[in-house]
This record gives C-alpha cells, sequence and structure tokens, in this order.
C-alpha cells in the first residue's frame, strides 16, 4: 500500500469511526445523516459477494468543499457490515473510475465488517456512475472489488456490486473548480486501459514533466519546449520496447491520452 492510499483511507476511516451509531442530525460542514436505531435519511443498497445489503441503520453523507464527499451506510445485521465511498472531485455526472487517489477525479471504496476492513486497490478497481448531482441531492450507483487491509487481520478477496445510493444534500454547494482533478488513460496493449490512480506533474522554463501509476504500473513523460496546448511528434522506437499509438516507453507501455473533466449533463 502507497503512503498516498494510507493517508486518503485513513481521512475517510477517521470520518467513519468518529460518527458511532448513535443519533443522526445534520453535520456542522452541511452533510446529512440519516438517524441511528433504524432511522435513515435517503436509500444505500449493495450486493457484497452476492447476498444482498442494505444500509438500514444508518446512512450520512458529507459534502466537503470543492466535490469531495464522504457516503457511509451501515445494515443493523447481528456483525454490522459498513460501506463507505470516498467521492474526489466530482462536479458532474458522468462515470469515474474507483480505486484512485484524492488528487484524480474518481473515487474509491471500503468494506468494513467488524474490526476487518477491504479497500479498493489503486489500480481501476471499479465503476462509479454519478447520475444526478446538485446543491440538494446526490445519486448514482457503484461496483468495486475491495483488498483486505492489514489492520484488524482481513483476509480474502470482497466484490461489492450492484451498489446504488440516493441522498438528499444539504448546506452550501460547492462544486469542484474546473482546473481541479487529473485524469490519465494509458493504452497498455490488452483489453483493459491503465487508468492512473495518482498523477504528479510540473512545469518550468518550457519543460513539461507527469507521471501516472497505479499498483502495476509507473509511466513518466517528459516534454521540452512546451508554450501551450498542442501535439508532440513521437521519437524514434528504441530496440526492444513496444510501441502503440506512436510512443514507447520501456518497459512501460506508452501514454496516450490526458482525460478532461466530462461535461454535466444537460
Amino acid at each position: 500500500m502507497t503512503r498516498s492510499r494510507t493517508l486518503v483511507i485513513a481521512s475517510i476511516m477517521a470520518f467513519t469511526l468518529g460518527s458511532g451509531c448513535g443519533s443522526g442530525g445534520t453535520d456542522p460542514d452541511g452533510g446529512n445523516n440519516g438517524g441511528g436505531g433504524g432511522g435513515v435519511s435517503g436509500t444505500m443498497t449493495a450486493r457484497i459477494d452476492g447476498v444482498a445489503w442494505t444500509a438500514d441503520r444508518r446512512i450520512r453523507v458529507r459534502q466537503d468543499p470543492r466535490g469531495v464527499y464522504t457516503i457511509e451506510g451501515l445494515n443493523s445485521a447481528s456483525m454490522p457490515e459498513q460501506v463507505t465511498l470516498g467521492l474526489f472531485n466530482i462536479g458532474a455526472t458522468g462515470t469515474y473510475p474507483m480505486g484512485v487517489g484524492a488528487t484524480i477525479i474518481g473515487g474509491l471504496g471500503i468494506y468494513a465488517s467488524a474490526a476487518q476492513q477491504w479497500s479498493s486497490p489503486m489500480d481501476d478497481s471499479g465503476t462509479l456512475v454519478i447520475t444526478e448531482i446538485s446543491a440538494t441531492r446526490i445519486k448514482g450507483t457503484f461496483a468495486f472489488a475491495a483488498n483486505p487491509v492489514a489492520l484488524g487481520g482481513a483476509t480474502g478477496l470482497r466484490n461489492i456490486t450492484d451498489g446504488h445510493f440516493d441522498l438528499p444534500l444539504s448546506g452550501t454547494y460547492h462544486p469542484p473548480t474546473d482546473a481541479q482533478g487529473s485524469s490519465m488513460v494509458m493504452d497498455t496493449g490488452t483489453t483493459q486501459a491503465m487508468v492512473a490512480a495518482t498523477i504528479i506533474g510540473s512545469y518550468h522554463d518550457t519543460t513539461l514533466i507527469f507521471s501516472g501509476q497505479t499498483s502495476r504500473f509507473l509511466t513518466t513523460i517528459s516534454l521540452k519546449g512546451v508554450h501551450g496546448p498542442g501535439s508532440s511528434p513521437s521519437p524514434p522506437p528504441i530496440p526492444g520496447t513496444r510501441s502503440w499509438s506512436g510512443a514507447t516507453s520501456p518497459p512501460i507501455p506508452p501514454i496516450c491520452g490526458v482525460g478532461t473533466r466530462p461535461t454535466p449533463a444537460p
């Protein structure tokens, strides 16, 4: 587990564990809480390894500034199960990757049972679809694969599928700015593209350098003489490397495009 992923999970679980199982109400930050003891506001359902799960004990959604949401659902089973979603830089309806860091446009998922936890790996491990988002409501679907987290002794894998949430929001709506959040997609020459879970970059004296990483891949691109938007000629192939879309990278496959923020639906 990378340090960035550890920090993201820690921040989400701090909210999750700190919420307890008491009565609901409205968060000071403007989020909406479902009540405890069976009282809920909104709906949240999924299937955990094929078994139906419903957040019928508590649902909470916290909205932080600029398109960051934490959604938590807890059921009323004898051994409660909890699903937590962290959504980052979300400001429009659309389809987003799960299993990404807080600087990416997307989200991550955590499943917890008793003291054991599983989280979506940083490797495009699921899909988040936002079908409605406004100052008063957030609605969508989700699915993700979850790996065990060492804390608590979790083992094996968990598959969270057919997830749905429909939750009211209150407080001040703070959508992300156009420049907030990043995305990077790379053709790996296989049936599945690499979607970067973290991205870092710098620009100095017309030299642009950026790197995209997942738990399996790391690709760094360095371009000189960059003065604005445009295209760059492909370098000649390097012996012993593979090439897709006119670019090469030894031994990691090349970058094919940098994504942009989805356009809000009309």
